[in-house]
Parts: C-alpha cells; structure tokens; sequence
C-alpha cells in the first residue's frame, strides 16, 4: 500500500481492502470519505448561512451523536444530519436467546421503537433465514411495508436527537448541497435494511499502550519504511513511500492505520462482533438543490429574531 495514496485519496477502495462498501464504515473507520464530507458541509453552511448560526462539526466518529450543531444567534440549538447520497443511518443491536428468537439487545443506546419491534417480529417468522445471516448479511425489504417501517424507525431517531435538518449532496444537479427538513426525509430518501454481522468498532490506544505499541512499530514493522511518533496523545505514521500495510497484529490484538486530519494514526480494532439491522439510505435524484434552502433560511431567521425580541 502507498502512504500517499491513503492521505491523498483516503476512499480508495483498493487501497482500503474494499471496506469502504460496509455500511458500517463510520464505526470502523476504514472510509473517511464520510468524515471528509460532513466537514464540508458545515463548511459551506457557515459560509453560507454564517449571518444566522453557527454551524459546529460535532458527530466525528461518535455514531451516536448528530454531525452538525446548529447554534443560532437566537440562543436556540439543533442538529443536522450530513449524508452523502449513498449513506449508513444508523442500526440497533438484535440478539437471539437461547431458544432461537430475536430480540432487541439491551446494548442499545437507544429505546425499541414500534417500528424496531416491527422489524424483529419479522426477523422472527423468519427465523431460519436471519439466523444464518452472518457478515455478508440477509436484507429486510420483504417486511409488510417496509418503506413505512424504515422511514418510520429513521425519523423516530431523528426526533429523539432534535435533527431538524439533513443535508446532502445531489449528485444528478451538478453536485449541489441540498438541504432537507427531516419531516420530508420519506419523499426524499429511498431507505434499505439488512440484518448482518459486523465488528463493533475501533477506539483510540490507551495512554499506557503508547509507548510500547511505539517502539514495536519502528523496531519490528516501520524498519526504514516510516516513524511512529506520539503527537498529541495519538499514536501517528509517517512516511514518504509504500509501506506495505495498513492493519498490523501486537499481542494477537490488531490495530489498523487510520487516515486522521493528513496523517496515519494508529487505532485499535474492536475483536467484537455484533449482529445489526443496518439501514441505508440513497438521495433521490429528483430533489431539486433548492427545494427547502427558503423554509431553512426563514427558520434560521425565526430563531435568531427570538434573542433580539427577548432583549428589548
């Protein structure tokens, strides 16, 4: 693998071992592309719409955190989901119990829904099917309306995170921002779910793990390929040329190179793996750039006008 090839086009897939397909690529980190985008959309918002609000990039790598924090001149606060037009929109835990039946894992950080239950009392009439799932995965769309459900189970997570907005990007209208009240998400989403098996994460090195995971880099992997150094309490590789790998094993625990802000920082991979209902969502190529930016900007403007309102 080429290190300038992670930091210069940090979605190749090839270069990724093709993980940037997994809808759960947020969570392991493996395609930036995603970060990239959300930072660019807060971006161009306050470039924009800078007269009304402040628009902070928030949700990182943190999967149960809206991206956006819109803070308006008004004193009042909301959030802002930025997809892509090709996106993951959340998932929940299913677990099966001893007796085989499905059930909603008390790992969630989120309560079941009627939507959820909707979506497990199917898995479970089909038990034999989703059982088996495994990491490849067994889509959802045959549940009796399913459109519904999905649409329904997505905006119920909105709501619970005061999302008011969704802002994407209408590849079909010259790359346009399109920006989209979460009420209209259903006519401007196509929405899919799979139940599938999948590693739960990656997390920063601990503080103690530093130094050592340091030393067996440079003196075992790096050799004259790269540096490890400790900058800022992360663990960061450098190089100028190939370096050959991008996941590595210490103590039969791996850890994997993330493209981090221009550099490669060492994380560590998650050894466990659960099973998700993943849904996914794609922009419809119908929406006009334009549509909802008049309802966003008076929103913006109705909520700045109440702090100046209050001080007289």
């Amino acid at each position: 693998m080429i290190f300038n090839q992670l930091l210069q086009n940090p979605d190749n897939q090839s270069a990724l071992d093709q993980e940037s397909d997994h809808p759960d690529a947020k969570e392991r980190n493996f395609d930036p592309k995603w970060l990239s985008f959300e930072g660019r959309c807060a971006e161009y918002l306050n470039e924009t719409f800078g007269d009304y609000a402040n628009f902070e990039h928030v949700g990182m790598r943190n999967s149960t955190l809206p991206d956006i924090l819109v803070k308006t001149n008004g004193g009042q606060s909301f959030y802002m989901e930025a997809k892509l037009p090709n996106a993951h929109f959340g998932q929940f835990v299913v677990l099966q119990d001893d007796q085989g039946r499905f059930f909603f894992s008390d790992a969630n950080k989120s309560l079941e829904t009627e939507s959820a239950s909707a979506i497990i009392s199917f898995m479970n009439a089909h038990a034999d099917e989703y059982a088996s799932a495994g990491t490849a995965g067994v889509t959802l769309d045959g549940i009796s309306d399913a459109k519904n459900v999905f649409n329904s189970w997505i905006c119920e997570k909105m709501n619970s995170n005061n999302v008011k907005y969704i802002i994407s990007k209408n590849s079909g209208d010259a790359g346009d921002y399109v920006i989209i009240p979460a009420e209209n998400f259903p006519s401007c989403f196509t929405v899919s779910a799979c139940y599938r098996v999948k590693p739960s994460g990656s997390s920063r090195l601990p503080k103690k793990s530093l130094n050592e995971i340091q030393q067996f880099l440079n003196n075992r992997i790096l050799n004259d390929k790269g540096t490890a150094d400790i900058v800022g309490g992360r663990l960061v590789v450098s190089a100028s040329g190939e370096i050959g790998f991008n996941k590595f094993e210490y103590n039969n625990k791996p850890y994997y190179l993330s493209p981090t802000d221009g550099q490669l920082t060492v994380r560590k991979l998650s050894m466990t793996k659960n099973a998700n209902v993943i849904f996914k969502v794609s922009l419809n190529s119908d929406v006009p750039a334009l549509a909802y930016r008049e309802q966003f900007v008076r929103n913006l403007q109705e909520l700045s006008l109440k702090r100046d309102c209050r001080r007289r």
